[in-house]
């Protein structure tokens, strides 16, 4: 993931700020346009935010709902972003957590979420593993919120196999 804010001032014409920035060579995609950067070491980010991040293609990223601060409520629904996949492209993702209260963690008290995404022609295949391990304060049941790259939605959903 790359973050980098703008600093350049708003354009008066289309409220828009503009830098160049350093990419690392790879596939990035700007996570606010769906803008692709590919095999170039700089190029101009464009925002209306002061800031701008860029994913690799494939990426997967989980998140959590906006709070105040940590704890504040359950990690429900742990949502799942997807960064656009090249055909024939998989990403796989360990999701880590633990009670984030004690030193359990040290003890191997945690629990692992595998996370996969693959691309098969039109369809993107997304795969969220059973929970492996437990921890104190452990949700027994949990939504996932998955979002999916903007440009291609999705014309059916399938869910263990059913619509």
């Amino acid at each position: 993931m790359i973050v980098a804010p703008i600093t350049a001032p708003v354009a008066a014409d289309t409220q828009l700020a503009s830098q160049t920035l350093w990419i690392p060579p790879g596939e990035w995609v700007e996570s606010a346009t769906g803008k692709r950067f590919t095999d170039r070491s700089r190029s101009s980010a464009t925002s209306p935010l002061p800031k701008s991040c860029l994913h690799r293609a494939g990426a997967i990223v989980p998140m959590q709902p906006e709070m105040e601060y940590t704890g504040e409520k359950p990690v429900d629904p742990l949502i799942i972003q997807i960064t656009a996949l090249a055909a024939g492209q998989t990403s796989s993702y360990t999701l880590y957590e633990d009670s984030g209260e004690a030193v359990a963690y040290q003890r191997g008290v945690c629990a692992w979420t595998k996370l996969s995404a693959t691309q098969k022609g039109d369809d993107l295949e997304v795969e969220i593993a059973p929970v492996s391990g437990r921890y104190s304060g452990i949700p027994l049941k949990r939504g996932y919120e998955v979002r999916l790259p903007g440009d291609w939605p999705p014309a059916s959903v399938t869910v263990n196999a059913r619509l």
